[in-house]
């Protein structure tokens, strides 16, 4: 082990939770869901290779919409970084990501839509991973926000800023929501 004590990766105020780790060619990349400000955002931090160096020790803003933003996934194609996170208001549940350069900058400021279509509640509870060129994003949908979640599993590929397969791709699903779940 390493570092048996472990050390800071933001000391933040509010809490700093549902972190998610991927190793870049340049070390790690973690993104958390973030309550600095009141409402759940995401943030995330670069740490330095064979270090414990965080590079951006007050987080870097991914997403501050006005959504509550938790769950966040994250994969890395070696450069860049792909975010993503569940993003919930008082109707609806969605998925969104982002991408965050090397250098920190994130290419897509509040990020874009990962989850479409007439499912009203669409949660990041899956993965995230990076292979040949394109990202694989699992999620769940469902058709009301309500327990019991009545839900499906899908998978969507990711490429630069647009969702490859449109409809997604089921993985798996409860005999009783075939009718349910578009």
């Amino acid at each position: 082990m390493l570092d048996p004590n472990g050390f800071i990766i933001s000391a933040a105020p509010g809490n700093q939770n549902y972190q998610s780790v991927t190793a870049t060619k340049y070390g790690f990349f973690v993104a958390w869901s973030d309550s600095r400000s009141g409402s759940a955002d995401i943030y995330g931090t670069r740490l330095k290779r064979g270090s414990e160096d965080v590079l951006a020790p007050l987080g870097i803003r991914i997403s501050t919409a006005s959504t509550t933003e938790f769950s966040p996934r994250v994969a890395s194609e070696g450069d860049e970084v792909l975010v993503s996170w569940s993003a919930l208001t008082a109707d609806t549940a969605r998925v969104r990501a982002a991408r965050v350069k090397r250098n920190g900058d994130v290419r897509d400021r509040n990020g874009f839509a990962i989850s479409k279509g007439p499912a009203i509640r669409q949660l990041l509870f899956g993965n995230v991973a990076y292979a040949r060129g394109r990202y694989f994003i699992v999620y769940g949908r469902a058709p009301v926000m309500d327990e019991p979640p009545y839900q499906v599993m899908v998978g969507t590929r990711v490429k630069n800023d647009d969702v490859v397969d449109n409809p997604v791709i089921r993985i798996s699903h409860a005999p009783s929501v075939e009718q349910l779940a578009p």
